[in-house]
């Protein structure tokens, strides 16, 4: 499921089969998502993953009609007129699903009709994959359908339905003058619709800009410095072209080639993005020195898989950023630093993998072992949900004391079984390993029961600072009882 929105404010964009069987439906707030479907997750709507997936599909369904236009998220307008002699209209509608089904769009629907409106509404029927109104057809169509599938605001619904207007049948009976008079623009709108008259069209796509370029050396390329060398002439013109039309590069392709066959492909993704010859050899430099490719190569071809739009408000850090700041930054504002910094992270990435830096998140769960994330500082969204900590909330109740406040657990999994030493009530001491360890200061329990969707479980938990001794330091740890298995464990140990 998608939701868009602060948290507070959630509302489901779009969802899953698994979860409209379960009553989930678009427009509903995550709250009364979460309510109807207790094992629900959900994704914060990225709209430019969607948009790059939708262009994608939208280009694809070029091969079944020259004209493409998204008329808004997963509704796509297409001219289908002069098919008499390819098959027809319905040939058309069986290209369309099968396009879309290649893409991962299984559910598609498809409506044909004289009007954009007329077509968007025949597709809207799930029990019916593909709807054709016959031609001059679309007002007898449309006249016994809901009011609801007008483009209107729901004051205006419900003042027509107030008139006792249900229909755009009965709302065609109303005189033109008086609903241009009583509801303006908007009531003449919907009175055009509803007779099948819509001025919206598609339109030719603008053709995809490729960034491409191949050389063939004709001998065998052995040392770096060469490749570095005929990639400079190739990278100043893919660079002129990017700076023509204002871009900025975000992701190079490298492909290798022996006797005109490819063996061997190598995706560089920028942690910010440029149009700098120098920079993005350095980038190539970088990740071909982490990882030779390994064989003589006679042709190198490169490619700009992923561009952007230039900035030209940039704010530049200090060039002596020490390298202790690189895992407390974000990718939002690595993109926002300067090129030492940015080549800094690279060769991170480049030598040491993209999780090699991370950044501590704090996370708002249920279970106090799952209340801190490591994410990768090169990774733009978090690959699981992330809920917010409400501070202020914390500092009130006092849950945990300030023993773990500022730092991030590092869990043990499977979690460390544990002796434990009892004092009035609390751990006075814990043995792990085959050591013991005093206990100095230690937190009030907080107190969990079992979830009604899960099973039953009574836990305690306790934030520990051990004393210092002769053979290790102190240590701060998250101690859990177990109520019903009558044990104690170490979730983990704070950061």
């Amino acid at each position: 499921m998608t939701a868009a929105g602060s948290l507070s404010r959630a509302t489901v964009i779009m969802c899953s089969d698994q979860a409209s069987k379960k009553q989930v439906g678009f427009g509903m707030k995550l709250s009364e998502a979460r309510a109807v479907c207790a094992d629900l997750t959900w994704r914060q709507f990225d709209p430019a993953l969607y948009a790059d997936f939708e262009n994608k599909l939208m280009r694809n369904l070029l091969s079944c009609s020259p004209k493409v236009s998204m008329k808004s998220p997963g509704v796509f307008l297409l001219d289908a007129t002069g098919l008499k002699h390819l098959g027809g209209e319905d040939k058309l509608c069986g290209e369309l699903l099968k396009s879309a089904s290649r893409n991962g769009f299984v559910n598609g629907n498809v409506g044909i009709a004289d009007s954009a409106f007329a077509a968007i509404v025949a597709s809207r029927f799930p029990i019916v994959r593909r709807r054709m109104i016959k031609p001059g057809k679309d007002t007898e169509f449309l006249g016994p359908l809901s009011i609801e599938h007008l483009p209107i605001t729901k004051d205006v619904q419900q003042t027509f339905a107030s008139l006792g207007i249900k229909t755009m049948e009965q709302l065609l009976k109303l005189p033109a003058e008086e609903l241009a008079e009583r509801f303006g623009p908007e009531g003449m709108q919907a009175y055009e619709l509803a007779a099948g008259r819509d001025k919206t069209a598609p339109m030719l796509l603008p053709q995809e800009r490729k960034f491409h370029c191949i050389a063939e050396a004709g001998v065998p390329i052995e040392s770096l410095d060469h490749v570095i060398f005929v990639l400079k002439s190739m990278m100043d013109h893919l660079l002129d072209l990017l700076k023509e039309g204002g871009l900025n590069a975000e992701e190079l392709t490298l492909s290798f080639y022996c006797s005109d066959e490819k063996f061997a492909e190598r995706i560089v993704k920028l942690i910010r993005p440029s149009n700098q010859t120098k920079f993005l050899l350095e980038l190539i430099r970088l990740s071909l020195d982490a990882e030779p490719i390994g064989r003589e190569f006679t042709g190198i071809a490169i490619e700009i898989s992923k561009f952007s739009h230039e900035r030209w408000e940039q704010q530049v850090a200090p060039i002596d950023v020490q390298a202790s700041m690189v895992k407390q930054l974000s990718i939002n504002e690595v993109k926002e630093f300067s090129e030492p910094l940015a080549l800094l992270l690279q060769r991170f990435k480049s030598r040491l993998g993209e999780n090699a830096v991370l950044r501590a998140v704090a996370n708002d769960q249920y279970f106090p072992e799952n209340s801190g994330l490591w994410i990768p500082v090169l990774q733009k969204n978090a690959t699981c949900q992330i809920l917010p900590v409400n501070a202020t909330h914390l500092q009130s109740t006092g849950v945990l004391g300030s023993l773990g406040s500022g730092l991030v657990l590092k869990q043990v999994t499977p979690r460390l079984p544990v002796l434990v030493e009892l004092g009035d009530k609390a751990p006075t001491a814990i043995c792990y390993y085959g050591r013991w360890h005093k206990i100095k200061e230690i937190t009030v329990p907080e107190r969990l029961s079992g979830l009604w969707w899960a099973d039953n479980f009574k836990r305690s938990y306790y934030v520990a600072l051990t004393s210092d001794d002769e053979q290790s330091g102190p240590s701060l740890v998250l101690i859990m009882h177990d109520h019903v298995e009558h044990a104690w464990f170490i979730e983990g140990f704070f950061d």
